[in-house]
Parts: structure tokens; sequence; C-alpha cells
């Protein structure tokens, strides 16, 4: 037998005596409660990423009184959630930092707001420095050749791009 959802009504049915049927009958229904609605809470999963590199997917982890929605028989549809959307105000180069994931979702609906109280909390996204190693390029210059800076010494850039856009990789130094 499924867990009971709000509040269930209780009446009374009393069988007809006389040969007529016009006695007996089932009474008003009486409820006990009022409806409890179910707390439904949203949280942003907190991510990390480095300096320059794309943001990551962002996820939310969804409870119904504390529990899973599967175990409260519940999905996300049925919850109004099928579309979590997330703002940030982190971008891929934003500085090194810690920034809110604030989770959203339209659940305006009467029918919603009737059954569940909606709480969205806020993750955080850390943005570390990307590490980033500077290596002299090995030149060999004469004795009293003119050094005119970085173009005649030049230095070497080493740092993992794998998750830097292609698009933002010329920018990044």
């Amino acid at each position: 037998v499924p867990t009971a959802r709000g509040a269930r009504p209780v009446c009374v049915h009393l069988p007809a005596v006389l040969s007529g049927g016009l006695d007996g009958g089932n009474s008003d229904s009486l409820y006990f409660f009022g409806y409890i609605k179910e707390n439904v809470v949203v949280t942003a999963v907190n991510k990390p990423k480095k300096f320059g590199e794309t943001l990551p997917t962002f996820t939310a982890t969804v409870t119904v009184d504390g529990g899973t929605p599967a175990a409260a028989g519940l999905t996300l549809a049925d919850l109004g959630l099928s579309s979590i959307t997330f703002t940030s105000p982190a971008t891929s180069t934003s500085n090194a930092g810690i920034y809110f994931i604030h989770p959203d979702a339209n659940v305006s609906a009467p029918a919603l707001q009737a059954l569940y109280n909606y709480t969205f909390t806020n993750g955080l996204i850390t943005i570390q420095k990307m590490p980033l190693v500077i290596s002299a390029q090995n030149k060999t210059l004469t004795y009293g050749d003119k050094i005119d800076g970085l173009t005649t010494l030049g230095f070497n850039y080493t740092y993992d791009n794998s998750n830097i856009a292609p698009a933002e990789q010329a920018a990044f130094l």
C-alpha cells in the first residue's frame, strides 16, 4: 500500500434497512487534517574550475521532505522540475574566487503551489588559478648583441588548455 498523500476524507456508509432503500447511504465527508504541503528543496551542486576553462555543466540535487523524489514516488516532471535552469555571474574568464550558482524552475502553476513548498538553494563555483609554467627559450647570443626585450629572449608558457574553448586560447595569456 503506497503512502497516502494529502488529507483523506472520512465518511460513514450505512446500508439500507427499509425495503424501499430510502434510508442509509453515505455521510458527508469529513477531513480531520488540512493538506500538509511537502517540502521540495532544489540545491545547486558545488563545482570547481580553473581560470580560463569553460564553465562546467551545472547540476542540482532535489529532495522531497529530506528524501529523494523516487522514494516519495515522484519524478522531476511530477514536481514541475523537468527544466531546471541555472544562473551565475561566473564566466570562463572570471578572476579566481568563489561565485554563486542559482538554480531555478517555473513552479508557479497553482496545482504545484497547492502541493509543494519550494526552496531553491544556491551552490558555489570555485574558480582556481590556472597553473602556469614560464620558461625561457633556449637562445644563443653573441657577446655584444643587442637584447631588445622579450622578442630576442622569448619565453615558453605551459598550461593545460584541454578545457579552454579554442576561440579563447589565443587570448588566454
